[in-house]
């Protein structure tokens, strides 16, 4: 959720007011401090750039918001178009609508509207994959013009296998043969990326400068690059994920540093030393750190 929440922000940022995050916190976890603390967010930009919904949601509602944010834009084109300075694959100017973030946190809490008709002979499962399937087949044709962003947040399960000696496929390539991903093949199917959160060790204040973890992000699928690769990233506990300290762990990861702390340096820059558990504040006060 941090990540996501990160990403949404730095995506709206750099536009005026009519580009904002819709978050669905299903699970109620969030709140307006907690995104303020690992957005870095303005209380201005809090107001007027994230809406925090966290009361009862269905998939209807929040399907029908969606379509309410396209009609929005429809009818206020001056509004809410803006050019972004490049050309399409023709070479002619394009215009953009500005971007809307919406965020579902999680697929395990989406419930759907009940009525007789979907309840007869159906478990609450099915009902929910199939009110899903629904969701991404009706919202397809209008998120890529309308440019709205949708990230949904999944949480991986243990697989139950009927037979211990007939195992499975994973649903994924990428995914182990003892992973689910629970919410129906939709989620998957309509996915144009789809990225998995592995913690990869823990990292406390005074041997690394932060206390947090290590996280691999994994791509497992896409459909515009290539499957299969990951990068590990830095998370603090109060910040969120680390910018800095990440690009940090990339270069270590690559065999780009050298030395001990507090004499360590990059590969190429022998002149320049730093202490990697004070990194953050050598990339904020020294320009040649930086460079």
């Amino acid at each position: 959720t941090p990540w996501v929440t990160q990403a949404a922000f730095n995506i709206v940022k750099p536009f005026d007011d009519n580009a904002f995050v819709m978050f669905y916190d299903l699970e109620q976890s969030s709140s307006y401090t907690r995104i303020r603390n690992i957005t870095g967010a303005t209380q201005r930009e809090l107001d007027r750039k994230f809406i925090l919904r966290q009361g009862k949601n269905y998939i209807e509602d929040i399907y029908d918001s969606i379509i309410d944010i396209t009609k929005e834009k429809e009818e206020n084109k001056e509004e809410y178009m803006y050019d972004p300075g490049t050309l399409d694959e023709f070479g002619k100017p394009m215009k953009c609508y500005v971007p809307t973030v919406i965020i579902i946190d999680s697929i395990p809490t989406m419930t759907s509207k009940d009525t007789p008709e979907t309840i007869e002979g159906q478990t609450a499962q099915m009902r929910k994959a199939k009110a899903l399937t629904q969701f991404y087949q009706k919202l397809m044709p209008v998120v890529k013009p309308y440019n709205i962003i949708i990230f949904v947040i999944n949480h991986i399960q243990t697989k139950i296998e009927i037979n211990a000696f007939a195992k499975t496929q994973p649903q994924l390539m990428y995914l182990k043969a003892d992973e689910s991903l629970p919410g129906g093949g939709a989620s998957i199917y309509y996915a144009n990326n789809l990225f998995k959160f592995v913690s990869a060790g823990k990292l406390n204040e005074d041997d690394d400068g932060v206390n947090g973890a290590n996280i691999r992000i994994e791509l497992i699928k896409s459909r515009t690059n290539k499957a299969g690769q990951m990068v590990t990233m830095i998370f603090d506990q109060e910040r969120g994920f680390d910018p800095v300290l990440s690009l940090l762990k990339f270069a270590e990861d690559n065999n780009l540093l050298e030395g001990r702390n507090p004499y360590k340096k990059f590969v190429g820059n022998p002149d320049v030393k730093f202490d990697s558990r004070k990194f953050r504040e050598a990339f904020r006060e020294r320009e040649e750190v930086r460079k």
